[in-house]
């Protein structure tokens, strides 16, 4: 298995000190659609004046955002059996509204790249999301059936969260599960770098 610190270098890393942070923000995100679905699921939507100011925060401080999710990711993993465990990598990185998600896995990848926007929802749901991600990958799927219900039900218990009802693929639930609350804040948060 890949470790997912080398998987997503530079982008755990602190930045050199002599780069310009606008310039990475740029690689960065050029390197984020490269590992999306489509590349234009991946914008920046804040208003011409803070965009900026928007590539500043995300070029100083993107690895310390990065650093949260592969420490979410690890724990989850390490919760898994050797052969159960997918090699994976994830990054947050702002999803376009059009695309209607808060988070996607692109299996198409390797390793497998799990992209959130943690923008949309509070710190401490956070984990809701990586667990939900990180299920589409073990069940190597990107549909919500019962692949996936399995996953997730087992992820969910192994991280004392909510698990989904029986009834969960009648019911409609599992694109949504676990319940994640929006952020008040999501649309200062990339220009803002509020995960420092």
């Amino acid at each position: 298995m890949i470790d997912a610190s080398e998987a997503a270098h530079p982008w755990l890393s602190d930045p050199e000190p002599d780069v310009d942070p606008v310039v990475r923000a740029n690689e960065y995100l050029r390197w984020v659609r490269q590992q999306s679905i489509q590349a234009d699921w991946i914008a920046l939507t804040n208003a011409e004046d803070q965009h900026l100011a928007t590539l500043t925060a995300m070029g100083t401080s993107i690895h310390q955002l990065n650093q949260r999710l592969h420490q979410m990711l690890d724990t989850l993993l390490m919760g898994l059996r050797p052969e159960e465990r997918p090699v994976v990598q994830i990054v947050a990185a702002p999803i376009a509204l059009k695309v209607g998600v808060d988070g996607f896995c692109n299996l198409q990848t390797s390793p497998i790249t799990l992209i959130v926007d943690p923008s949309r929802i509070l710190p401490a749901d956070w984990p809701h999301l990586v667990v939900h991600e990180l299920a589409h990958a073990v069940a190597q799927g990107v549909g919500h059936g019962p692949r996936f219900f399995q996953s997730l039900s087992a992820l969910c218990i192994a991280q004392d969260l909510p698990i989904p009802p029986s009834d969960s693929l009648q019911r409609g639930v599992l694109p949504y599960w676990p319940p994640c609350r929006p952020n008040p804040g999501a649309e200062q948060f990339w220009f803002l770098g509020q995960w420092v």
